[in-house]
């Protein structure tokens, strides 16, 4: 295994102690803070972007893009008729970035 690859695996599993302390807060205070969603975009893309030096390829990144962009239009109107928090909804659309690759 490449050290690229196992650095990118190593910045993914990071992200679940985070997810774990961001459910278990919006379980308790119905909130989702901005900079648990932005560290989590930090991982995500930091991983997507190693995979992709090793790849030779911007493909993965870009499709993760593309999904998270349609995730936040798709959940936008929920939020807009408040049945899904906006925390939910930029949770969502980070959640590619997280699962690409």
């Amino acid at each position: 295994m490449s050290l690229v690859l196992a650095a990118s695996l190593l910045l993914k599993a990071l992200a679940i102690p985070l997810l774990a302390k961001i459910a278990w807060v919006d379980f308790s205070t119905q909130k989702i803070a901005n900079r648990d969603v932005l560290l989590l975009l930090c991982l995500g893309l930091g991983s997507l972007q190693l995979l992709s030096v090793q790849a030779g390829s911007w493909w993965d990144m870009g499709m993760s893009a593309i999904a998270g962009l349609v995730l936040f239009i798709a959940l936008f109107p929920f939020w807009v008729l408040r049945k899904v928090g906006a925390g939910d909804v930029k949770l969502m659309a980070v959640t590619p970035f997280l699962v690409g690759g």
